[in-house]
């Protein structure tokens, strides 16, 4: 099948054609808006771009002000998860590398997108909760004294942190 591929077809008229259409369907994608307190929250990705970008705005897709850029990161880390605070003050987001099941809590001040606190290893996370005034959030990860190494998502614990406070409390 590769003799036959690279005899008729060849890598470079893959890649031509591949050029071609994304001149042709060179679009956005935009995921669904989702209103948390006053901002509507999306994702924005251009047909070129790997990873998506992390958006809010008043109105769905008007003056939209950017969060965070995930094509910026490492090519091997990708966001698991992206978690904004009500008010909009505050956001959480998550970040993973390929091949690992380890887990990075960011937290984020949306007026000027610089860090609040020291990230929080987890583990596997996936979850993540905001206080309704804003002074910590909830989060999951693996109990330390009762994970087993073969089976990491059992035995999974609750934990609080509060802004601030240094992540080794929790």
């Amino acid at each position: 099948q590769n003799m036959y591929f690279n005899a008729y077809i060849g890598e470079k008229r893959i890649t031509r054609y591949v050029r071609e259409f994304e001149d042709k369907f060179n679009y956005t994608w935009s995921s669904t808006p989702r209103l948390i307190g006053k901002f509507w929250y999306y994702q924005e990705r251009n047909v070129t771009e790997q990873r998506p970008r992390y958006l809010r705005c008043r109105k769905p897709f008007r003056d939209s002000q950017l969060i965070l850029d995930s094509n910026k990161l490492p090519p091997d880390v990708k966001v698991a998860l992206f978690q904004p605070s009500l008010s909009g003050d505050y956001y959480i987001y998550e970040i993973t590398q390929s091949g690992s099941e380890k887990t990075i809590i960011h937290i984020g001040n949306m007026s000027n997108s610089q860090p609040v606190d020291k990230e929080i290893m987890v583990g596997r996370g996936g979850y993540c909760k905001w206080l309704d005034d804003e002074s910590g959030f909830y989060y999951k990860k693996p109990d330390p004294l009762l994970v087993e190494k073969s089976q990491p998502d059992y035995y999974q614990r609750i934990y609080f942190h509060r802004l601030g406070d240094d992540p080794s409390d929790d």
